[in-house]
């Protein structure tokens, strides 16, 4: 990710009640009479407590993950479908609000493509020093499985990262660029949609002015569980680089249009940009992790044909046939075929065109390191 276009209420319950009646209560020994009289008090105080402690308590700290059945915008902002302009989506230095949306929305000095995995959200109040002022909430019911709250150790700044179960599997919110986070938040702890987890704010190691202060907001998957293991990272797998994203605004525009649908339903909506045929010596965990995305039979060896969204997230994989396994030859990875409409400007460069044929792309190693859960993934 990068920050400019040049940089890298509960019914009453009745009160307790003892088991006998006020002349056979005359009959106990004092003792007795304390012990019961205490008694009483304890289910009196619990019953209230029932009553008063605030449901969204209850949802912190004992809720279970559910699917993204019910999802809402990350700020107040709430014009994210209406409009892009910049006083929503925080334009780079170019000042163009497209540069705040997803997909190969940027350029570098040299006139390359470059890709944003995610929605850059403008504030909506400041103080006098012009910091935005912007609480910064959970999209949907899920499990906090990181937070980082040095800003000097990423380009995302202080950030979260949070969980949701879904049929497809687990799906990843990240709120980055935080000011603060808020002090009672913890790893592995359960929030309710709507829980605030931070302030909107500019921290990154790219030097995001305050001028510019804005929440970098991402949705997506997980590309390997053994990302922490294998390079040199203080995120673990919650590193950016792991994970891959999906543009923002096309699912918030999905769920309100088919609100009961999970995520596994919006990813099979979503165009696949070019197919690969890999060969792998085993079922990379993506897919396992991710059954649903498998088609046909369970894998039994050999290599798979895998269709890969604009933004390099595998949308189906299956056994390859033969005819496509031959396209391979002596190489570990080949293209099948490519929609350069879906394609567009092609930032990621993880397949290019040469000559007239379609070919593999420069970053296409780093992803397949990524899926194959290859040792030789370079340090941050």
């Amino acid at each position: 990710m990068n920050e400019t276009d040049n940089e890298t209420p509960g019914s009453k319950r009745p009160l307790p009640t003892l088991p006998w009646d006020a002349d056979d209560r005359r009959n106990l020994p004092p003792m007795a009479l304390r012990v019961l009289w205490l008694a009483a008090v304890g289910c009196l105080v619990l019953a209230l407590a029932t009553l008063i402690v605030p449901r969204a308590f209850h949802r912190e700290t004992s809720m279970q993950p559910a699917q993204l059945a019910e999802v809402r915008f990350p700020t107040a902002q709430i014009a994210l479908l209406d409009r892009v302009d910049a006083t929503v989506f925080q334009p780079t230095s170019s000042g163009r609000p497209e540069s705040g949306l997803y997909g190969s929305v940027r350029s570098y000095d040299s006139g390359l493509s470059k890709f944003h995995e995610g929605i850059d959200i403008a504030p909506l109040q400041r103080d006098r020093r012009q910091r935005p002022l912007d609480p910064v909430y959970a999209v949907a019911d899920g499990k906090i499985v990181y937070i980082n709250r040095s800003a000097g150790r990423s380009s995302y700044g202080k950030y979260i990262v949070l969980e949701h179960a879904d049929p497809v599997g687990g799906v990843y919110t990240l709120y980055a660029h935080l000011a603060t986070v808020d002090k009672a938040l913890r790893e592995a702890q359960y929030v309710a949609m709507g829980r605030e987890l931070g302030i909107m704010g500019n921290t990154s190691t790219l030097g995001v002015p305050v001028s510019r202060s804005h929440l970098h907001f991402e949705v997506g998957l997980l590309m390997n569980t053994r990302f922490g293991h294998i390079t040199k990272t203080p995120h673990g797998i919650y590193d950016g680089r792991n994970l891959i994203g999906l543009d923002p605004i096309a699912f918030f525009g999905f769920k309100r249009d088919t609100s009961k649908s999970s995520f596994g339903d919006f990813l099979a909506q979503v165009p696949p940009a070019f197919t690969l045929v890999v060969k792998t010596a085993s079922c990379p965990d993506y897919f396992q992790r991710y059954s649903g995305l498998w088609s046909g039979e369970a894998y039994r060896g050999g290599p798979i044909t895998i269709q890969v969204s604009e933004g390099g997230v595998p949308l189906q994989g299956r056994h390859a046939t033969p005819q496509e396994t031959s396209r391979l030859g002596k190489s570990t990875v080949t293209v099948l075929s490519v929609d350069e409409a879906i394609l567009g400007r092609n930032a990621r460069r993880l397949v290019t065109r040469k000559k007239g044929n379609w070919e593999t792309g420069v970053r296409i190693d780093f992803w397949m390191q990524l899926l194959t859960h290859s040792s030789k993934i370079p340090a941050a």
